[in-house]
């Protein structure tokens, strides 16, 4: 079993990634925010790898750190819940803005990534409570990896968070456009329209 994977990453997709190591290009399925972390860093990548072995075939899994792959463990432990419900649950949130909902017993924000209804989500709290007992519950200003001298302008990109994903966008995607044109000091309708701004001249 391979636990990690270093090399250069040749191309990504919103779910997938190939990352090439020794002259073989290694296609793995990714969660949406490994894409993200992985997807400029065009040479020495290290992505932490699950490999899954079923009658249909074999598939290779990729994180970008050991957390998200032990949260992507804990998820699949739970009935019902494959690796595409844990890898979309990923895409929306970080591993400790999981473990904080599952701490919380907040199966509402866990059941609005995409596949996970509300009793599946319930189920996951319920499965998984014992295990993050204890765990952290992160801040509004963990989502964006800011310190926490910075509440204010973690609190101005919340805002502007609620109002593009009110518009549509997915929350990893809403996310990544905020942190793409923050400036420190910027007003909320001054992020939102250079969020936007960059959206449209994509």
């Amino acid at each position: 079993m391979y636990d990690y994977i270093t090399g250069m990453c040749v191309s990504v997709s919103d779910s997938r990634a190939v990352i090439e190591c020794g002259g073989i290009g290694y296609v793995m399925t990714c969660s949406y925010n490994t894409i993200l972390h992985i997807k400029d860093v065009k040479e020495n990548v290290r992505v932490y790898t699950y490999m899954s072995v079923k009658d249909t075939g074999i598939e290779l899994m990729g994180f970008y750190s050991l957390e998200e792959r032990d949260m992507f463990n804990a998820l699949t432990s739970v009935n019902k819940v494959g690796s595409r419900i844990a890898l979309s649950i990923l895409s929306m949130f970080t591993p400790s803005e999981v473990a904080g909902f599952i701490v919380s017993a907040d199966s509402a924000s866990l059941s609005k990534a995409s596949g996970v209804g509300k009793k599946l989500a319930e189920s996951i709290v319920f499965n998984l409570k014992d295990r993050f007992k204890g765990a952290e519950i992160p801040s509004s200003a963990d989502s964006y990896g800011v310190e926490t001298d910075y509440m204010e302008d973690a609190s101005h990109k919340d805002e502007a968070l609620i109002a593009l994903t009110g518009l549509g966008f997915e929350r990893s995607v809403a996310i990544r456009l905020i942190n793409d044109v923050f400036r420190e000091g910027m007003g909320v309708s001054e992020i939102i329209a250079e969020a936007l701004r960059n959206v449209g001249g994509n």
